[in-house]
């Protein structure tokens, strides 16, 4: 048995690969769909066509969340030949939500804005606001980063560009525009790290986990061997129902999110194996 999570990840690569647009961007050739059907899950959204590396995922999140802008050692390897010449991402996830930058009504630039303490406040006092977002996308900022990082390859913000939250009677809710996603290296990924903030932020603010809906802006595969190989072993799935139920438990041990403190839990199926182990070549 498969998750509801596998269906819309292997819905969104057999759409992107079959009916995408081939086209030529920043960094490599790519089939590119633009702003497909969005993706709802009322579970934990983690795909097993392909190894997601859940831990490691929830450890980025936190990474951002704590204000840090230097990459720790363990992530080092996703963001390899990304970060400035001192392992730094400036202005990125870390800076954007808990120091963004805003003119405080004077003559100075305040640097000091903490979005996610911020929403988490509104959430509790005011849960009817239709202001309960958090962006990552500053358009100057990302317009510039590379310049500010010293590195031509350093990224923009792709996911958490925009994030809306809704609270519904004791549930919270989450709407997340994802400019950019690479379906085999990142969106998996990003699907596992969000819910896990969703998560964490419906325990700091006392409501129960809600729904969480996913939208893709710019939805990609890169057309490079490893990477149309892997995609054609997940259209080719055959004969595995998709209603495995995976549980994110979060067993909090510290008022900051960690990774350390979220585990997972099956009902009613065993782990599935991968269909696929090709790994990606990363671009």
């Amino acid at each position: 048995m498969r998750t509801l999570a596998d269906y819309e990840y292997w819905r969104l690569i057999t759409d992107t690969i079959n009916d995408g647009e081939k086209l030529t961007t920043r960094n490599h050739e790519v089939f590119r769909q633009c702003v497909p059907r969005p993706s709802i899950f009322h579970s934990f959204p983690l795909v097993t066509l392909k190894k997601t590396a859940v831990k490691k995922a929830l450890r980025e999140m936190e990474w951002f969340l704590s204000g840090d802008n230097k990459c720790p050692d363990e992530l080092k390897d996703w963001w390899d030949g990304q970060l400035d010449p001192e392992g730094h991402y400036w202005n990125g996830y870390a800076d954007q939500l808990r120091s963004s930058t805003y003119w405080d009504g004077g003559t100075t630039k305040s640097e000091t804005f903490d979005q996610i303490e911020y929403l988490i406040d509104g959430v509790k006092n005011s849960p009817n606001s239709r202001r309960l977002c958090i962006s990552t996308w500053n358009t100057g900022e990302m317009a510039t980063i590379a310049k500010t990082n010293k590195n031509p390859n350093t990224p923009s913000a792709c996911h958490l560009s925009f994030v809306q939250f809704f609270v519904s009677g004791n549930r919270l809710n989450m709407w997340q525009y994802q400019r950019s996603g690479d379906l085999l290296l990142g969106v998996c990924h990003n699907w596992v790290q969000h819910y896990g903030l969703l998560t964490y932020l419906a325990h700091k603010t006392g409501l129960k986990v809600g729904w969480y809906q996913w939208c893709g802006g710019d939805v990609h595969v890169y057309n490079e061997p490893s990477h149309i190989e892997c995609a054609e072993a997940i259209i080719n799935m055959k004969g595995e129902g998709f209603n495995a139920v995976p549980r994110l438990i979060y067993t909090p041990t510290s008022e900051e999110f960690l990774a350390k403190d979220f585990s997972v839990e099956w009902d009613g199926a065993d782990i599935p194996e991968p269909v696929t182990t090709i790994r990606p070549k990363l671009l």
